[in-house]
């Protein structure tokens, strides 16, 4: 077994830069106070640029959600229209006027809330079914961006109603449409409101 021996290293050839190294040592420890306000400004500057087009970018993200939705309910109520005729079923067809269109989809979007009485209090950016009225609502979150229905809360309206052709008495059912009760339309950023 050989012991270790530690050698030495000399740093006399280091002595006459020492005095100007370690100066420079001290004040790079840290940053000025004119570096912090740059940093600050920078990004200050960044966060001004990005926050409206995070804002927009959620606005558009509720507006597409809210479009992909009804014309996923338009196809189903559609489908079931066609189903309807086609098989001579006319009974299923007029109580499709009135129904809950959501009980055509395979599978309800996250945010459908289900079906009330229209008297609770339910969180924006979903959809419900009010028992009440027989209607569908989609409850608007960006309320800034929209325009239609009611105005407390902001909301859109809609409902399953059938198409008659003829004149009372003799009306006879041809179809049902999945429509918009009240006119509605979404506001881009920087359109006038």
């Amino acid at each position: 077994m050989h012991p270790i021996v530690e050698k030495e290293v000399s740093t006399a050839w280091m002595s006459p830069f020492l005095p100007r190294i370690a100066p420079k040592l001290a004040l790079d420890s840290g940053y000025s106070l004119l570096e912090l306000v740059i940093a600050l400004v920078i990004i200050g500057s960044l966060l001004v640029i990005a926050f409206p087009r995070f804002w927009e970018l959620q606005v558009e993200g509720e507006r597409a959600s809210f479009e992909k939705v009804f014309g996923e309910l338009h196809t189903a109520v559609g489908i079931d229209v066609a189903t309807f005729l086609a098989s001579g079923d006319m009974a299923a067809l007029e109580a499709l006027g009135g129904s809950n269109p959501m009980a055509r989809l395979a599978e309800a979007p996250w945010n459908y809330h289900g079906t009330v009485d229209g008297s609770q209090l339910l969180p924006a950016g979903g959809w419900y079914f009010d028992t009440r009225e027989r209607v569908l609502i989609y409850q608007v979150r960006n309320t800034g961006h929209f325009r239609g229905g009611p105005k407390s809360p902001e909301q859109a309206r809609f409902g399953v109603r059938l198409v008659y052709v003829g004149e009372r008495p003799e009306q006879r059912i041809v179809g049902a449409r999945f429509v918009a009760l009240e006119p509605y339309a979404w506001i881009a950023l920087g359109q006038d409101q």
